[in-house]
């Protein structure tokens, strides 16, 4: 949540004064935030599907 504020600062300081839309900075925000837990939710989902104890009973190759 700290480089919503902090991305547009530095590309006014370091970049080009043209900006887009607050609305579309706002709307950026939370869906980054929402793929991103997504995206980490998804595999742990999946691993929890599968029963831990037959991986931990299997004999190294």
């Amino acid at each position: 949540m700290a480089g919503v504020p902090a991305g547009p600062g530095l590309y006014w300081i370091f970049g080009t004064q043209v900006m887009p839309p607050g609305s579309w900075l706002l709307t950026a925000a939370p869906a980054i935030l929402a793929a991103n837990a997504a995206l980490t939710a998804l595999p742990a989902w999946t691993h929890t599907r599968e029963p831990a104890g037959r991986v931990l009973n299997t004999e190294p190759a």
